[in-house]
């Protein structure tokens, strides 16, 4: 078996399809069927699952929910005996509106994680990306949001149980290929074990069908791409402007709306003639000054545009810092640099402009406080000492 890596490539393509597109049948386990190749069956999963009807099944379910929340609280207010305090209390179980319509999910948000994902590996150095690697990230990110479907609460945990369904093994049918890229696919976001740090629960490296798959690599890649494709291409734009989206969705889709450039960009500092290079996100956006007068419902309070992209870029800065725990060997992605424009909406050579730059800067917090904290079963000097004793140490 002759293994070539997507480095040698990547500069050659323009997209991650193409990329995968390239390898041949012995860049990828060996198959039996005939007439079968892991570019089909890419693209068969592609197909099943790019129209797949993520916004309306998590419609649904939060409609379903709010429906069964109301009942209940409906019942609980009805015991209450003064007529004006109950009128109170009905109205505002009504008044409130949780039901979510969530920004698009479909075939292009699926492109625009690849999309993502694809900057960060053209600056990527000696990474060494096998083509089944590729595949499995490729297909990774086709299913990373299928469990929205059943709602957006949990939705990581549902991808499995989506794709374990028989109707679907032959779309992946080696098992083990199918957990592997479900691992991956379902850490983008959630917690495991009630921890938050779900990449750190894969695996390092793992053989699958005699390939080394980097498990915690690919679900970085994967997470911090989705973190960055939340652009203008999410938002229902025809549905904002006609006034159809209310309550606490249209903050979701003016965010994306506002969002109209993300870009990797490679910098470089010289110092003492010598060059270092490392690579920042950029993040560009723009709204008129009529939408930064309004608020906007959001978990029961109300908040502005602006706010919800600090609270936003805060957000990405975070898993900047986390996934690039798992990619630091290969990329140096060191900040989040922020532009804002807000337009007069009557005049339009007349912007507000807001700038920014999240990075590391400081002296670091205190991580470990205590021996607790640093875990790993370390000993307190009243314990070692009482080993080293038993042991027989001088």
């Amino acid at each position: 078996m002759t293994e070539n890596f997507i480095d040698d490539i990547i500069n050659e393509v323009h997209t991650l399809e193409k990329c995968l597109e390239r390898g041949s049948k012995d860049d990828f386990p060996r198959l039996t069927k005939e007439n079968d190749s892991y570019w089909k069956r890419y693209l068969d999963l592609k197909a099943e699952f790019k129209d797949y009807a993520v916004e309306m099944g998590a419609l649904i379910k939060s409609v379903e929910t709010w429906v069964q929340d109301a009942q209940r609280k409906v019942k609980e207010i009805n015991r209450i005996k003064s007529p004006t305090e109950r009128t109170y209390e009905l109205a505002k179980v009504f008044e409130n509106d949780p039901i979510i319509y969530l920004n698009k999910h479909g075939e292009s948000h699926i492109m625009d994680v690849q999309a993502r994902a694809f900057e960060l590996l053209e600056h990527f150095q000696d990474c060494k990306m096998s083509f089944y690697e590729l595949y499995i990230l490729m297909c990774a990110t086709v299913v990373h949001d299928i469990g929205n479907i059943h709602g957006r609460e949990g939705h990581e945990e549902d991808i499995e149980k989506i794709l374990s369904q028989e109707k679907n093994h032959h779309l992946i049918p080696d098992s083990n290929e199918r957990r592997t890229i479900c691992r991956i696919a379902r850490t983008h976001g959630g917690a495991y074990n009630g921890s938050k740090d779900t990449i750190s629960a894969l695996r390092e490296i793992t053989p699958l069908n005699n390939f080394m798959v980097r498990e915690r690599l690919l679900a970085a890649i994967l997470r911090f791409s989705d973190e960055l494709a939340d652009d203008q291409t999410r938002a229902v734009s025809t549905a904002i402007e006609n006034g159809i989206i209310k309550g606490a969705s249209r903050i979701y889709h003016q965010y994306s709306k506002s969002l109209h450039t993300v870009r990797v960009v490679k910098q470089t500092l010289s110092e003492y003639s010598e060059k270092t290079e490392f690579c920042e996100i950029c993040l560009s956006y723009s709204f008129d000054s009529g939408l930064a007068y309004e608020k906007f419902d959001k978990l029961g309070n109300q908040i502005y545009l602006i706010d919800e992209i600090y609270d936003r870029t805060i957000k990405m800065e975070r898993e900047r810092r986390y996934c690039m725990r798992f990619m630091r060997r290969y990329i140096s992605l060191e900040r989040i640099h922020v532009n804002i424009d807000i337009n007069d909406r009557e005049n339009s050579l007349k912007s507000y402009p807001v700038e920014y730059v999240l990075e590391e800067r400081g002296y670091p917090p205190v991580i470990y406080k205590t021996k607790e904290d640093i875990g790993q079963e370390v000993k307190s000097g009243c314990e070692l000492e009482g080993i080293l004793k038993n042991e027989g140490y001088k």
